[in-house]
């Protein structure tokens, strides 16, 4: 399995060098596969449907996503009153997902900006909030 501290420095990196991703990559270990996703939100379960197919075919056991999210604190199992992306009170984030047929891991950083410079804030992972994306099912096809 990827380690999710080895993905962190890796994507650390990459926020270096630009102060973005942008859309979603997608890191596919066994296939050395990078997927770069530029989509919107209409797209995303479409793209979810693709990325289960490509999955079963590849026969892949875990996969990796990077991606820039807005986030809300929640309560568990009380739904959502609004999309993230349309709460005023949302938080941008840098979110790593491993997901995996032992279990998936993730974890999230704030984005904050400062004197007109994207700062990337320190990372919390599943242990202390626990995250729940799109494509947590995509190994799920057995």
């Amino acid at each position: 399995m990827i380690g999710l501290a080895e993905q962190i420095l890796v994507v650390e990196k990459l926020w270096k060098m630009t102060n973005e991703i942008c859309g979603m990559l997608i890191f596919v270990p066994a296939t050395q596969t990078i997927i770069g996703v530029f989509i919107d939100d209409n797209k995303k379960d479409s793209f979810n449907m693709m990325l289960r197919q490509y999955c079963r075919e590849k026969n892949i056991k875990e996969f990796c996503t990077i991606t820039e999210a807005w986030m809300i604190m929640g309560k568990k199992d009380i739904p959502l009153k609004v999309m993230p992306r349309d709460d005023p009170n949302r938080k941008e984030i840098l979110l790593i997902c491993l997901v995996s047929k032992q279990g998936n891991q993730s974890a999230f950083a704030e984005i904050s900006t400062k004197d007109g410079k994207r700062i990337l804030g320190g990372w919390m992972y599943n242990a202390e909030a626990e995250i729940k994306t799109r494509y947590d099912s995509c190994l799920q096809y057995d």
